[in-house]
Formats: structure tokens, sequence, C-alpha cells
């Protein structure tokens, strides 16, 4: 496959959470934004002939499920390198905002879309003071409703089974929380939720009602077409979080449990789950200290706990309205 024959003359503007993005190539699960905005985030995807050398030390490495390294960050001249083996180079200039992509031969671009929106976006912006937080989110009774936890526990099927109940959906994986005044809002990302074919085949999910605009390490990206399934293009207030439960957790009994979480333990675990570029940034890990801190004053933590068996779903989706019900 030859990559410059899916680049585009023109330069396009889109919308991700409440920034505008401008891309030398299409970007299919992203909303167009209006010509005339200004850019807040610049996206280029270059060729891997011009590809900048490493100057410097690697700053920390990530594995995914496996054990297998995931992606690797070092700090270069003006920004950050996020590298995924085999895959990709993100460099990242002018304090975060531009971004450079260089892609193994190859490579499919929908590999590249998934890591620029899905993982790099969401860590370049925590490296501005944003938080963000692993966790996918829905719409309830005006109120969203965040799922926090690792990748393949089950955040996307849940929202994918609220979205087949007409809540409106507000973002997959990326959750960017901002404080204005004594609330707490969530903010869009785009319309789109990654699950894996038997997870969709599971959920009965109608094909009529998305597209698959890419697939990456056996999920389908599905963009979500508001005819169906509903996308919420506004700021949310958020009170409620649900952490999950690990899928191989031992439960005491085969049941859905929601626990409450205070304090110090819900500041742990918010942490855990937040987007974290470079750890040895002491100024900007008092920042996001002290925006969790200010989140937990308005925001109540819960542990949501159920067997990961899809006939369970329907409970779980019971309970936690419910829970919501009581709260609001």
């Amino acid at each position: 496959m030859v990559l410059v024959v899916f680049f585009i003359k023109a330069i396009v503007k889109y919308q991700i959470f409440d920034f505008v993005l401008e891309s030398n190539i299409a970007l299919p699960e992203l909303i167009d934004a209006e010509p005339e905005t200004e850019a807040a985030i610049i996206f280029r995807i270059l060729s891997n002939q011009e590809r900048k050398p490493l100057v410097g030390d690697w700053l920390r490495h990530f594995t995914d499920l496996h054990g297998s390294m995931s992606l690797s960050v070092a700090k270069h001249a003006g920004g950050y390198l996020l590298s995924f083996p085999g895959l990709a180079e993100f460099y990242s200039t002018a304090g975060e905002t531009e971004i450079e992509c260089y892609p193994q031969d190859g490579v499919e671009l929908g590999d590249v879309r998934h890591l620029l929106l899905n993982q790099v976006i969401p860590l370049l912006l925590s490296q501005q003071g944003e938080l963000v937080l692993h966790a996918s989110a829905v719409v309830f009774h005006d109120q969203a409703i965040g799922f926090l936890g690792e990748a393949g526990w089950g955040k996307s099927t849940l929202c994918a089974s609220f979205c087949q109940m007409g809540l409106e959906f507000l973002t997959d994986d990326g959750l960017l929380l901002r404080r204005d005044s004594e609330q707490i809002f969530c903010y869009p990302s785009f319309p789109g939720l990654r699950l894996r074919s038997e997870t969709r085949s599971a959920l009965s999910w109608d094909t009529a009602g998305s597209a698959v605009v890419n697939q990456y390490r056996g999920k389908e990206h599905h963009k979500l077409n508001h005819g169906q399934l509903l996308f919420c293009t506004t700021p949310t207030p958020v009170k409620q979080l649900y952490i999950l439960n690990p899928p191989g957790e031992k439960l005491s009994n085969e049941q859905v449990h929601i626990t409450s979480l205070k304090s110090q333990k819900a500041f742990v675990e918010l942490l855990k789950f937040t987007y974290d570029l470079d750890s040895s940034d002491n100024i900007n890990n008092k920042k996001t200290f002290q925006k969790i801190s200010e989140a937990l004053q308005t925001l109540d933590i819960f542990r949501l706990s159920y067997p990961r068996d899809m006939t369970y779903l329907p409970t779980v989706q019971k309970a936690v309205l419910e829970h919501m019900s009581r709260k609001t």
C-alpha cells in the first residue's frame, strides 16, 4: 500500500472534544468543523523517509494486555516523540499543538487514525493540563454516566448497550472533564464506538445504524448514524463515575454490585485511569492532582462489579439507571 494515495489536496478541519483539528488527511471518524474556524491542533502525516532521528533517552514504555510493548515516549526538541512499535511515530511540537506522523511502510491509514484519535491526542491534551480519563460515557436525563477501566474491560460494550436503549453517546475511551463553577462537565469526543464483531453480533447491533470506518487489533470502529444511534454534541454535566471491575475478577456471587468509593481511594482510582504522557513532569503532575481533587468535590465515584456475560447486560443497565435516578 502506498500511503500518499490517501493524502488530500485541501486541508480539512474537524471537531474533537471542544477543539478544532486541522489535518492533511481525511479523518472520517470526526465531525467537520467550519473551514474559517481557527485550529487548536494541527496534524500532518509525512513519509517515513522524512522522520527525525531520536535525540535523548526514552522517558517511559507502555505495555498492552499481553505484556508486549505498545508505546514508548521520549522528549525531543520542542515536544515529545510517541513511538508505536511497527506502526508509526508521532512528534509533537509547539506546546503539543502540532503533530507530525511518520507511519511505517505498509501500515493502514485506519491504524494511524486510531492511534491519533484514541491515544496521541488524549495524551498530549493531558500534557497541556487537561484532565482526560480512560472512560466511555453516555447521557441519561441530561446527566453524563462515565465508565472507567482499562482496554478490554467492557466500557464500549456497556455504552453500546445503553445506546441501543436510546441514550445519547458522548465518548469512547477518552473522557475530557472540566470544572465550570460548581459543576463538572464531560466533553463529547466524536461519534464512534469500537466493538469486536462478536460483541456486535451478541448485541444484535443494527449495522444499518453505523458504518465501519476502520479496524484496529480486532475491533471495528463504528461511526454512529444520528438517525438511529444518537450522539450528544454538547458538554454535559456529570455527577457519577463508575469504575468497572476487571473481567477476570472473582465475584462473591453472580450479581451486580455498586459500591461507593470515598476520599483517598476515589483519588487513587481516578489517578490510575488518567491519561499521563510524562510522569517526570512534576509541574504538570501537580496540576493533575489539583484537578482530580477539585473534581472529587463534586463527583461521586462508585465501583461497578458484574459478571462478564452478555446476558447480564440488561441487569447491569437496570442497576445503573436506578442508581443514577436515586442520586439525581
